[in-house]
């Protein structure tokens, strides 16, 4: 999300409270997109189970900014750079 004005949007009818979610992304750089993700879960009744990357760059420190922000969400990633 930091490299532009771009959003991330759902419809408010989309989820049910019996659902579960896994966020999925190809890159944890800064974190910012996992966080806007994760916050735009919370305002949903469904359950978020935590995220899959397939990449994390360590060095831009994003699984520590969504940590602070988010402490009980669980990230795994495939590979870290």
């Amino acid at each position: 999300m930091e490299y532009g004005s771009d959003a991330i949007e759902i419809h408010k009818d989309a989820l049910r409270a019996t659902d579960k979610v896994l966020i999925v992304d190809d890159v944890l750089a800064t974190g910012g997109t996992l966080s806007a993700a994760i916050e735009l879960l919370s305002m949903t009744p469904a359950k978020c189970l935590g995220s899959a990357v397939v990449a994390e760059i360590s060095f831009l420190a994003g699984r520590e900014r969504v940590r602070r922000a988010f402490p009980a969400h669980r990230i795994d990633a495939l590979f870290q750079l």
